[in-house]
Order: structure tokens, then C-alpha cells, then sequence
């Protein structure tokens, strides 16, 4: 646990802690600017936090410069020693004990330190993930009485539900499920689009699929009739023969493709070219009609400008035409010296031997087909595993919500029974990507105040949550006798820490007042007995 912090800024340099109810106080006057914020944000600073010194509370450093805390863990009977400054807090120091730095690392890896001395051994879950929410200090910006658990503003809702699955200790399976989620989505689309970009044939319908199989049962029945005339026939082409036809037929069927391509595009530029028209004369006689007096002379100049811009782009497309005309010509060689080839072999046997060729061309549609059938098969069965890993991952993060969801609203009706006898306690509905938390029929501020606090409360409770860090800003609208309850609760926490601060102390009753000073470890005050031992607000 935190047992001191000191820094050579404060006015008592040396501030000590203890297990349970950590108080701060403030004076009965309710003053502000005098540092139980601030306070609080350096606890939260020794425990891995960055508000403190980050740009929205830089009056502190620019009022007293950058500065150094210090602080001292104690854990299973061992002291640790840290140094953080203000200049550098992505760095901190490891120390002896008097503060003098012996090594230097990284906050991530003070964090992960942190998280191994407090024994949270929850895969995925991270120190800040765990505490930072339950860290709720002015300038932190998770203060939201209607958004409790929001660790800052606009955060999406899933995260928010995903962290409460962590500190609970269920995201280690949730995130395998999410691992399978994504990988079924990623293959899903990794297929889609080579689909659409013609690497995978693409049959889109139930009725095209029906339509292939049809083609190829017909196909089928006419290879077998091929094959039965072949076979009856003693004057086969030999293995070698078939496989070079074969061959042969695969490279002639690959330069009609090509062939078809270049052919689309040189109808797409001869189409250009057709779209190119050099005069305006119909419309500039029209333009004379209704508009007499315009300036011909220059919209004459225009059409001659766009005439030799014309004529530039009509010599392009041309040449361009003429060049893939060229690759036509090519290719046509190729495929009359690929015909000649079958048919010098073809030309061997008698003319029932054609029927082999035809057999070629049977198995290569047949192929074809086979090939849309199976893109189907693979795109349905993808589809059904995104869909299976969907509904695997709903159901068990419903499950798992669920059971929080139960183990927290069992433990508010204790807190708020402690409270408010007769009221409704706050009730948590959590659902994977939403939740929802409040008391039936009641939306008042204190309610929700009230609210937020059972909440951070009954998690504390129930996990591994080292410390709380309630600032006072959270009781202006609670009433005292709500108050005075949820005091005698924090006392209850005797293996954890908790941080608060504190107003007006002198308002409750005698046990809490025994309480609260009792569990004081910083009091503070206007005129001198600030944080810093002044306040810069004032002249």
C-alpha cells in the first residue's frame, strides 16, 4: 500500500498514510483553492496517473515550477521508494530512502510493477485500465453522475463495459472470442474483395448456384458418353497427347481472354474518339440568337483553343488505338500457331477423335463451374463462421454480464439498505455495447451522486481494486444523513485505501466526525495552510 508522499514544494513536506480511510480535509468555511484537489491528483499521480501535470493544471508549475514527488509503497513487509518530476513524467525513479535515484524506467513499467504487487493477474487488463476510473478528481473528467462509468467524455460504450469485464477478471476468454470475431470478419472480407476484384469467380445467388450444378450434371453425362466412345476405340491419343492438347488448349483460352480485354478497351478509345467534335459553330448560332451582343471574338478564341486541344487528344487516342491494335495482331500469330499445333496432333487419328478435344473442352467448363460452385460454398460457409463467432461471443459476454450485473445490484441493495431503508436502490443493466444505472423514479443530482459512489463502492467490494479516490466536489449534493452512511461504509474497507476529501466536517454528527478526523491525514486551509502554503488566486 501508499504509506507517505512528499515533495520539498509542500508546506508539510511529508504527508503519511495508512490501510483503510485515508481522509483530506478541508476547513469549515467550505474554501476553495487550498489543494485537496490537487492533493488528490498527486495520490493519483504516485499511482501511475498523468493529470496532475498535464496542460490544464499547469497554474501549479507555472506558480511554483517543476518539481519532484516522492512516495513510498510497503508491500508484504518490503518498502519501495519512487520520484516522479513534473518535467519528465513519463520517467520515474527508482530510489533508496532518502529519495537518492538508483535506476530509471519507464510509467508503463512502473505500472506493470504496481500491477504485480497488488497481484492483479487478469490477462489484458492494465494498472490505469483497472484504477483510473476509480480515480474521480476534479480535472479527471470522470466526475459524470449520469455517465458513472465514462473514464472520460464521448468514451464508447463498449470500452466502458469492457473495462468493468476486465476488473472482474472475465476479459481474458472475452478477448479470444473478440480474436475469433475479427478473424472471421477479416477473412470474410479478404474473400469479398477478391471476389470483386475477379481473383474468385462470384456466383451471388442461390438460383445461379442452382443453374451451375444443372450445367454441370449435363456436362457430366456428355464426358461419359465421350469417354464411352473413346474407350471403345483402339486408336486413342496417348496419355502425352491428351496432356499436350491439353496444354495447348489452356494457353489459347488464356490469349482469347487477354484478347477480349484489349479489344473492350480499344472500343472504349475508339468510343472516345467518336465524342470528340472540333466545332461549335450550331452552338455559337444559337448563343448570336439570344445573346447579339456578346463578345464573339473571344468565344471564337475559346473554340479555336478547344479545336487544337481536340486535335491533340484525337493523335493520343490513335496512337494509343494503334498500339493495342498491334498487341491484337500478336496475339492473333499466337493463337493460329496454338491452332495449328492441336490440329497437328488432332490430325493423326481419324475424325472420331475429335471427340477428345471436345472432352477437353467439357472438363475445362466443368471446371469453370466448379469453380463458381465452390466460391458460393466458401463465401456461405465464411459467412456462417462470422456468424457462429458473433453469436458465440454475444451470448458469452452476455453470460458473463449478466453474472456481473447480478453480484453488483445484490451488493447495492446492502449499501443502499445502509442508507435509505425505504428507497429503491440504483439498479446496473449491462449489456455488451450499452448499460444503463439509476434508481426507479429518481433522476435527482444527489440521487445520482449517491448513486456513482455505491457503484464505486460495490466494485471495490467485489474485485481486485487496490485504492478509491472520492473528491468532495462528489457531496455537494448528497444529504448529510446519506452522507454520514456511506462514511460508515468506507470505514468498513480495513485491506484497501481510500482517499477523500473532505468540507465543513464540523456539519455532521459526532460518530462521523470522529471519523473522518480520525482517518485524517492532511488537513487544509485558507491563509497559509494551503497544499503549497499559499494560493495563487488571490493578490
Amino acid at each position: 500500500m501508499l504509506t507517505e508522499i512528499s515533495c520539498s514544494k509542500f508546506k508539510n513536506q511529508c504527508i503519511r498514510f495508512h490501510s483503510g480511510l485515508n481522509t483530506i480535509l478541508g476547513d469549515n468555511f467550505a474554501s476553495n483553492s487550498i489543494g485537496k484537489s490537487t492533493f488528490l491528483l498527486i495520490i493519483d499521480f504516485a499511482f501511475g496517473g498523468e493529470t496532475y501535470c498535464q496542460n490544464k493544471n499547469n497554474d501549479i508549475i507555472k506558480n511554483i515550477g517543476h518539481h519532484s514527488i516522492n512516495w513510498k509503497f510497503m508491500f508484504s513487509g518490503e518498502s519501495y521508494y519512487f520520484s516522479r518530476n513534473t518535467e519528465c513524467p513519463s520517467h520515474i525513479d527508482i530510489c533508496n530512502e532518502r529519495y537518492i535515484t538508483i535506476q530509471t524506467i519507464t510509467d508503463e513499467e512502473y505500472r506493470d510493477f504496481l500491477l504485480r504487487q497488488y497481484e492483479i493477474n487478469y490477462p489484458g487488463c492494465k494498472f490505469r485500465n483497472f484504477i483510473g476510473l476509480f480515480s474521480r478528481i476534479y480535472g479527471k473528467d470522470n466526475t459524470n453522475e449520469r455517465d458513472p462509468l465514462a473514464d472520460y467524455p464521448n468514451e464508447k460504450n463498449v470500452d466502458k463495459v469492457n473495462r468493468l469485464i476486465k476488473i472482474f477478471g472475465h476479459y481474458a476468454f472475452i478477448e479470444e472470442l473478440i480474436k475469433n470475431k475479427k478473424g472471421a470478419e477479416d477473412r470474410l472480407t479478404a474473400y469479398q474483395n477478391a471476389q470483386k476484384h475477379d481473383f474468385i469467380q462470384k456466383v451471388s445467388s442461390k438460383k445461379e448456384y442452382k443453374s451451375i450444378e444443372a450445367q454441370i450434371d449435363d456436362l457430366n453425362t456428355e464426358s461419359r458418353f465421350l469417354r464411352e466412345q473413346i474407350l471403345n476405340k483402339t486408336y486413342d491419343l496417348t496419355t502425352e497427347q491428351y496432356n499436350f492438347i491439353a496444354n495447348l488448349k489452356e494457353q489459347l483460352n488464356k490469349l482469347r481472354l487477354e484478347k477480349r480485354r484489349i479489344n473492350a478497351v480499344i472500343r472504349k478509345l475508339e468510343n472516345n474518339l467518336e465524342h470528340l467534335d472540333n466545332s461549335f459553330d450550331s452552338e455559337i448560332n444559337e448563343l448570336k440568337e439570344f445573346f447579339p451582343n456578346a463578345n464573339f471574338e473571344e468565344i471564337s478564341k475559346i473554340q479555336e483553343f478547344h479545336t487544337n486541344l481536340q486535335s491533340v487528344l484525337r493523335s493520343e487516342i490513335k496512337s494509343e488505338i494503334d498500339k493495342h491494335k498491334a498487341q491484337i495482331d500478336a496475339i492473333e500469330a499466337s493463337e493460329s500457331k496454338l491452332t495449328l499445333q492441336i490440329s497437328e496432333v488432332i490430325s493423326r487419328k481419324d475424325a472420331g477423335d475429335i471427340s477428345l478435344d471436345q472432352l477437353i473442352d467439357i472438363h475445362q467448363k466443368i471446371d469453370a463451374l466448379t469453380s463458381g460452385k465452390n466460391s458460393y460454398n466458401d463465401l456461405k460457409a465464411l459467412r456462417d463462421d462470422k456468424k457462429l463467432a458473433n453469436e458465440r461471443y454475444e451470448t458469452e459476454v452476455n453470460s458473463i454480464l449478466s453474472s456481473i450485473q447480478e453480484r453488483i445490484n445484490s451488493q447495492l441493495v446492502i449499501y443502499n439498505e445502509q442508507i435509505y431503508k425505504d428507497q429503491y436502490p440504483p439498479r446496473l443493466l449491462l449489456e455488451p455495447k450499452k448499460y444503463t444505472y439509476g434508481t426507479h423514479d429518481d433522476h435527482g443530482t444527489g440521487s445520482q451522486y449517491k448513486n456513482l459512489i455505491l457503484l464505486d463502492l460495490a466494485v471495490l467490494n467485489l474485485t481486485k481494486l487496490p485504492i478509491l479516490i472520492h473528491d468532495s466536489l462528489l457531496w455537494k449534493n448528497i444529504a448529510k444523513p446519506a452522507i454520514e452512511k456511506i462514511i460508515e461504509i468506507y470505514t468498513s474497507f480495513n485491506d484497501r485505501q481510500i482517499f477523500v476529501a473532505f468540507d465543513k466536517v464540523i456539519e455532521y454528527n459526532e460518530d462521523t466526525q470522529k471519523a473522518i478526523k480520525g482517518s485524517s491525514v492532511l488537513e487544509l486551509y485558507s491563509g497559509g495552510g494551503e497544499l503549497f502554503g499559499r494560493s495563487w488566486n488571490k493578490k
